[in-house]
């Protein structure tokens, strides 16, 4: 749910500027083929679940204190 949320902000705050960008220097919309697009998500997404849960990993790991485990 985090990588989708980032992905769709990310997506939203740059549309407006680079639209406007792309129109005042080219004169018409930009295009990225549906292949760029799916790369670029990937790189996005692996990159989020690395920094997600690399490092939740050493702390799941370790022993809870005696007081928080269940009996």
């Amino acid at each position: 749910m985090l990588i989708v949320a980032g992905l769709v902000v990310g997506v939203l705050a740059a549309l407006i500027p680079l639209t406007a960008f792309s129109l005042s220097v080219t004169g018409s919309l930009p295009y990225l083929p549906p292949v760029q697009v799916a790369a670029i998500v990937l790189v996005v997404v692996v990159t989020v679940a690395a920094g997600v849960l690399l490092p939740a990993r050493p702390a799941l790991r370790r022993r809870r204190p005696a007081a928080l485990q269940h009996s």
